[in-house]
């Protein structure tokens, strides 16, 4: 019989914060100040929601994104599960659609 193999620890909190940090810290400051926010307040709406980030992306994704309701028409994407919202000064990112990002927010949790 094999001897057990030891399983590495899942990273802590903390030096999840501090990756997430400094991977934000990269974007310009506007991006930075948006990013942090649009995670402050996605995380009081859904808190427990898994959180996947990705260093080349700033955008907000919603996996099965595809039946959620959107009659403001602010998700992007066509592909058959992942809907998005790109956060962009310039656009006003989520600031600018906050009600309507609510709802699906709310309609996400609702069918889970």
């Amino acid at each position: 019989m094999a001897p057990p193999t030891r399983r590495s620890s899942p990273p802590s909190a903390v030096l999840l914060a501090k990756q997430l940090d400094s991977l934000i810290a990269r974007f310009s400051p506007p991006i930075a100040k948006l990013t942090k926010s649009v995670l402050r307040q996605t995380r009081a709406r859904l808190p427990g929601a898994v959180e996947l980030i990705y260093d080349k992306s700033n955008s907000l994704y919603f996996f099965e994104g595809d039946s959620l309701p959107d009659p403001d028409g602010i998700l992007l994407g066509n592909g058959t599960m992942v809907r998005y919202i790109r956060l962009t000064s310039a656009a006003g990112g989520v600031a600018r659609h906050s009600t309507a990002l609510t709802a699906i927010m709310i309609g996400r949790c609702a069918r889970h």
